[in-house]
C-alpha cells in the first residue's frame, strides 16, 4: 500500500551505532545548510513481531506532520523528522530499497523549499514517499474520538514568585528597596532624598533656586574676601569670590548652584533620577485549586480517561485502535499518517495525523487508506466499530 504521507517513530531504544553515525553527519542540515547524504552503517536492526499492534511502541508520530504544517520547517522539528524517518526505516516500519537515498531526498526537499511554506514540505515529502515506500496495515481501523464540554473556563492568572510583581499578566523581579517601578520594565529612585527646595516630578528632581556670589575681589583683596565671607574664599580666574554655601556648588565665576540628591543626575535646570532596567517578563500563568491550564484558560480536570484539550475532554485511544492520530484513533501509525479524509464543502483531503483536536470544520465519514475506503464511526471507549 503507497503512502499518502510519510512515517515518522520515536523508538530510540532499536536505533544501532550505524543509524547514529549518519544522523551525526545530519547536524548541518539543523542549520538550513545544504548536505550530501552520508553513508549509513548496519542497519539491521528489527522490530518485535507485534510491533504495529503495539501502540506503546510508537511516539507522537502526528507532532512532526503537525508542527511542519502549522509552523513551517524549524531547526526543532526538522531534526525531529528526520531522526523519526531514520528509526523506522531502521525497525522495517518504512520498507524502502535504498534508506540513505530517501533521507537524502528529504533533506533536498527541506533546503530547497521555503521554510514558512510547511504545507508545501509536507506535500512533496508525501510524494516523494509515495514513489519510493511500502507499508502494509492488514486491517486498518479508524474511529473519531468523542468530546464533552467541560465549560468556558476561566482566565489564567500570573503566580508570581514571592520576589516577583505582576504587570500585564507578566512576572517581573520586584524593585530594590528606595526605588519604585514605571510601567513594566524600569525601577526609578523614589523621591528626592529629603532635599528641601527639590520638587519631584517623576522622571527628575527640580532644583532649588541658585543664588549669585558676587561681583568677586581683585587679586590683591584675598584678605578682606576671607574676613568678609567666613566659608572661605576662591579664585575663578583673575578674582576672588566666595565659596558657596554646603550642598551647592559654582558654575563659572558668580553663580552657586544647588548639589543634585544622591542618586540623581545633574542635568542642569534638573536632577535625573537614576533608574534601571528589569528584563523581560516570565510567563507564571496558573489556575485556582481544583483547575486545570490548557491554553491561556482554567477549566475542571477531564476523568483519568480523557484528554483535556481547551474547553473539551477527549476520548483516549484503546486497542484495536490504541494509535492517538490528532482527532482520530486507528489501528497503527501507517493508517494515521497514511490515510487521508475528505473536508465537507472543501475539495481537500487532509491526512488523519493534521486534523488537530482543536479542528472545527465537517469531515467526510469514509477515510481512504491507500486505494481502500472505510467507514469511520466514533471512538467507544475500549472498541471502535468499523
Amino acid at each position: 500500500m503507497k503512502l499518502l504521507a510519510f512515517v515518522v517513530f520515536a523508538v530510540l531504544s532499536v536505533v544501532n551505532a550505524g543509524t547514529i553515525q549518519y544522523l551525526n553527519g545530519l547536524e548541518g542540515v539543523i542549520e538550513g545548510r545544504q548536505l550530501d547524504a552520508a553513508p549509513v552503517g548496519n542497519l539491521s536492526a528489527s522490530a518485535p513481531a507485534n510491533l504495529l499492534d503495539n501502540p506503546a511502541s510508537f511516539g507522537s508520530i502526528a507532532l512532526d506532520l503537525q508542527s511542519i504544517a502549522q509552523n513551517g520547517v524549524t531547526a526543532a522539528n526538522n531534526a525531529s523528522l528526520l531522526l523519526h524517518v531514520q528509526n523506522a526505516i531502521d525497525i522495517g516500519l518504512i520498507i524502502v530499497k535504498d534508506g540513505p537515498v530517501l533521507i537524502s531526498s528529504i533533506i533536498n526537499i527541506i533546503n530547497n523549499a521555503s521554510p514558512s511554506n510547511g504545507i508545501a514540505v509536507v506535500n512533496a515529502i508525501q510524494t516523494l514517499i509515495l514513489d519510493v515506500a511500502t507499508l502494509i496495515d492488514p486491517d486498518p481501523k479508524v474511529c473519531r474520538r468523542q468530546g464533552v464540554g467541560r465549560g468556558v473556563g476561566q482566565i489564567a492568572v500570573a503566580q508570581c514568585l514571592h520576589n516577583e510583581e505582576e504587570y500585564g499578566g507578566l512576572c517581573y523581579p520586584k524593585c530594590k528597596e528606595g526605588y519604585e517601578a514605571v510601567g513594566c520594565c524600569i525601577c526609578r529612585k523614589i523621591g528626592c532624598s529629603g532635599v528641601r527646595g527639590a520638587v519631584d516630578i517623576g522622571v527628575s528632581c527640580t532644583k532649588p533656586p541658585a543664588y549669585g556670589r558676587g561681583v568677586g575681589y581683585v587679586a590683591w583683596q584675598q584678605s578682606q574676601c576671607e574676613a568678609e565671607n567666613p566659608q572661605g574664599c576662591e579664585m575663578y580666574g583673575a578674582m576672588w569670590y566666595p565659596k558657596c554655601s554646603a550642598n551647592f556648588h559654582s558654575v563659572g565665576c558668580c553663580i552657586c548652584s544647588p548639589d543634585c540628591p544622591a542618586g540623581t543626575i545633574d542635568d542642569g535646570a534638573f536632577c535625573r533620577k537614576d533608574s534601571y532596567g528589569r528584563g523581560v517578563g516570565v510567563i507564571r500563568l496558573g489556575c485556582p485549586a481544583g483547575l486545570e491550564l490548557s491554553g491561556l484558560l482554567c477549566y475542571p480536570p477531564c476523568a483519568a480517561d480523557q484528554v483535556g484539550v481547551g474547553p473539551v475532554c477527549w476520548s483516549r485511544c484503546y486497542n484495536p485502535t490504541g494509535v492517538e492520530c490528532g482527532l482520530f484513533c486507528t489501528s497503527t501509525v501507517a493508517t494515521c499518517v497514511g490515510s487521508t479524509v475528505e473536508i465537507i464543502g472543501d475539495a481537500a483531503k487532509i491526512s488523519l495525523s493534521l486534523v488537530a483536536l482543536d479542528f472545527t470544520g465537517a469531515l467526510n465519514t469514509l477515510v481512504q487508506v491507500g486505494g481502500k475506503y472505510i467507514s469511520m464511526e466514533k471512538c467507544k471507549g475500549s472498541v471502535c466499530d468499523e
